[in-house]
């Protein structure tokens, strides 16, 4: 009776009236939030962005398993390590402090459970909204380089080490998910630039950190990774392999090699014909030991005038 389309559908209008209704029930608490957020000394982002972050690359991580063709555990597997990869290396490799707030609350791993379900039945639907998964893996390379960037900078880290934090925080969940899928990661491969873009954003927040309130440093990231991602998928701009790139500064450096020899040449060449063209000095010039007087031009003896 209902095909997956018609589900679809009728899901996403029931969360969108639940998000609504709750959000005209808060609206009198809302904006003064947001106010207090934007102006307030550290980073604060409502913590549903980072659930909906996690369903997003949840349900991206589910699609995957199921072209590899794993099972519910595989599949459950490799959506967390694709969702809560990058943020499992911040806080378990590079920042040892604490526990994780992935294993102290439970939103992420309900939000991880919802994007499992969801892929499973619906995921490759979900995929065919080509622009929408961009749009929203744009905001969430964004969001994700933000919050390593901001840990790192809240635990006084230095810079470089928060950009590379951010860095990893960003693109750490996909690299693991080609990792454990057995393909070449593809952050290490020539393609359209994803990983500069994120090293980008972290830097780009870690300058205006110094600047403007946190919260909205983070939203000004956000959409300059976003608009970024856009532009590099719209001209298609890539990296280059190393080989590749190489070869490009071997044909400048031959050039400009070349084109110095040519100069040396032509200098060379001009000087040639100045000396062929020159008059001859030495025909004019009178010589010092010849006397053109009555004499006939013969040298005369200095003492024979005495």
């Amino acid at each position: 009776m209902f095909n997956r389309r018609s589900i679809f559908i009728i899901i996403s209008l029931l969360v969108s009236v639940l998000i609504l209704r709750k959000f005209a029930e808060n609206l009198d608490t809302i904006l003064p939030a947001l106010h207090s957020g934007f102006t307030a000394d550290t980073l604060v982002l409502p913590i549903w962005i980072d659930y909906a972050a996690v369903f997003v690359f949840g349900i991206t991580g589910t699609v995957t398993a199921r072209l590899k063709g794993y099972d519910f555990v595989g599949a459950f597997v490799l959506a967390g390590i694709t969702a809560m990869g990058g943020a499992l290396l911040r806080d378990g490799l590079c920042i040892q402090t604490d526990i994780s707030p992935l294993f102290s609350d439970s939103g992420y791993i309900i939000s991880l459970t919802a994007a499992w379900l969801f892929g499973m039945y619906f995921g490759e639907f979900f995929m065919r909204f080509d622009n929408f998964i961009i749009l929203c893996d744009a905001a969430g390379l964004g969001l994700y380089a933000v919050f390593g960037t901001n840990k790192s900078l809240a635990y006084e880290l230095s810079v470089p080490v928060a950009i590379g934090i951010g860095m990893i925080n960003a693109v750490g969940g996909g690299l693991l998910r080609d990792v454990v899928a057995r393909e070449e990661p593809m952050v290490f491969k020539p393609g359209q630039f994803y990983t500069g873009i994120a090293v980008l954003a972290s830097a780009l927040f870690v300058f205006l950190y110094r600047v403007m309130p946190p919260t909205a440093a983070a939203l000004v990231v956000v959409v300059v990774t976003v608009v970024c991602r856009m532009l590099v998928i719209r001209y298609n701009l890539h990296s280059q392999s190393v080989a590749e790139t190489q070869e490009r500064v071997k044909r400048l450096l031959r050039t400009i090699r070349e084109a110095h020899r040519n100069e040396d040449s032509e200098e060379d060449k001009n000087a040639t014909d100045d000396y062929y063209d020159a008059p001859d000095s030495y025909e004019d010039d009178e010589n010092p030991l010849e006397d053109n007087d009555e004499n006939g031009g013969n040298a005369v003896d200095p003492k024979e005038k005495l």
